[in-house]
């Protein structure tokens, strides 16, 4: 009986969770054009440097973005639908990032700097209207507009 009710508790636990994260699992590839315009545009060449793309379903959101102990910006955020793009911050991937997004009730969550080392471009969307994030950890580029 302990264990079903252990085993309930886990998967509700699981169901409930605010935060999805994604792993795309692939090599960067520096002779991508895309990739080299991505980086280069943002100014993320340096291998210490992971580009966060805010896009789908920010509307009016207060997000406070720290890298390591320093405050990057505390900001309210909108997507704009056109492009599905609503903000774009560079990282030091050496050092945790702690993204805590104000909503009436709040979601906090941390990058891990061995995911973030690993991946250079992480794209965290909104499920609209819902406190649900996914989280997409990936050395690809996608394309806005």
């Amino acid at each position: 009986m302990k264990k079903i009710s252990f085993s309930l508790i886990v998967i509700f636990l699981i169901g409930c969770s605010h935060i999805k994260s994604i792993y795309v699992n692939q090599d960067l590839n520096l002779n991508d054009k895309s990739v080299q315009y991505a980086l280069e545009k943002a100014k993320a060449k340096n291998e210490d440097n992971s580009i966060i793309y805010f896009t789908n379903g920010f509307v009016n959101d207060t997000i406070e973005l720290e890298n390591g102990n320093q405050n990057l910006f505390t900001l309210p955020i909108e997507t704009i639908d056109q492009i599905g793009l609503a903000m774009v911050q560079i990282v030091d991937n050496t050092k945790e990032v702690k993204i805590n997004i104000k909503l009436s009730k709040p979601t906090k969550f941390a990058l891990n700097p061995l995911e973030l080392k690993n991946h250079k471009f992480i794209y965290i969307s909104r499920v609209h209207g819902k406190n649900k994030f996914i989280i997409e950890y990936t050395n690809s580029v996608k394309r806005f507009l």
